[in-house]
């Protein structure tokens, strides 16, 4: 487990999926880097907790996680809510979402999407008749 959450990308695709199931660009903005920030917290003590009941000797907060949990916090504020927001805008139709709709899952489906506002040849009036 530590091998994934060290990493950044786990951190980042979260912010990124954050936004992407939202609904309003708001939401996406403030929650992202708000679970981005619990996530940090959590993690940190639970590495401490960890730490503490090691046999080897290694004291709890040792490694200064307290400082740790402040620079990774700060920087889950800073880059959470911009991906937070694409996440969001990869959802949109139309150009402002293009290029998160130009990659499709393995299988060859589409990445799903929000249905547009305006009346198509199957939506509207069309599809009543």
């Amino acid at each position: 487990m530590d091998v994934i959450f060290s990493g950044g990308l786990s951190w980042a695709c979260y912010a990124f999926l954050v936004g992407y199931f939202r609904q309003s660009k708001i939401e996406s903005v403030i929650l992202a880097p708000l679970g981005l920030a619990i996530g940090v917290v959590t993690y940190y003590l639970f590495k401490d907790s960890i730490l503490a009941a090691a046999p080897d000797g290694l004291q709890a907060g040792a490694s200064g996680s307290g400082s740790q949990i402040v620079a990774w916090g700060v920087l889950a504020f800073a880059f959470g809510a911009p991906l937070g927001l694409l996440g969001n805008v990869a959802r949109v139709p139309g150009v402002g979402g293009l290029f998160f709709r130009l990659y499709e899952f393995a299988d060859g489906t589409p990445i799903p999407v929000r249905a547009s506002a305006r009346p198509t040849a199957t939506t509207g009036c069309a599809a009543t008749r």
